[in-house]
């Protein structure tokens, strides 16, 4: 589980491998300030470890003085500082392994080109595979070449299905209209 506590005292405990943070309703954790953006960062616990990554915001994220730069995952430890703009957020982590995600969470971020797609992730997965061993599977590090090409592939897959549904939907909108103007 990890906890992130605000410069006021309050407090927030979440048991997720994912935790979006932004100003969207749609984010895990939602925060109410003009200088957040609509999804901001994220926190994502990989390979055994929490990671970081700036989801483009404008305004930036910096870690412990460190400016995170966009779509890079940084490792953060437990008691770390996340300031944004005139804020922080302390970040706490027991040690203990996040709950295990739902495919969902692990199809979503996969078209969103977060999910880093290895042989070590996929055996990790025991919601998708049964028997999986993964101690002898080797650690991999987060960011590679190979890693980030299949970010940015997975990121214009995602804009280019957002684009089809869109055109999809005003399609839908408009036969609809037509029918009932001309029923």
């Amino acid at each position: 589980m990890i906890r992130l506590k605000f410069d006021d005292g309050s407090e927030r405990i979440f048991d997720t491998a994912l935790l979006t943070v932004g100003r969207s309703q749609s984010c895990m954790l939602s925060i109410d300030h003009p200088m957040v953006s609509r999804r901001h960062f994220l926190l994502e616990f990989i390979d055994g470890g929490w990671f970081i990554i700036d989801e483009g915001s404008s305004a930036g994220t910096v870690l412990e003085g460190q400016k995170l730069g966009i779509k890079k995952a940084l490792p953060i430890s437990s008691g770390q500082k996340i300031i944004l703009d005139d804020f922080s957020i302390t970040f706490f982590w027991d040690g203990l392994k996040p709950k295990e995600e739902h495919t969902m969470v692990m199809a979503r971020k996969l078209m969103e080109g977060y999910f880093i797609a290895t042989d070590a992730t996929i055996k990790n997965a025991p919601s998708l595979f049964e028997n999986n061993e993964t101690d002898t599977v080797p650690k991999q590090q987060p960011n590679s070449k190979k890693e980030r090409k299949f970010s940015q592939i997975s990121q214009s897959m995602a804009i280019i299905l957002d684009g089809i549904f869109l055109v999809l939907f005003l399609v839908t909108i408009g036969a609809m209209s037509f029918w009932l103007i001309n029923r």
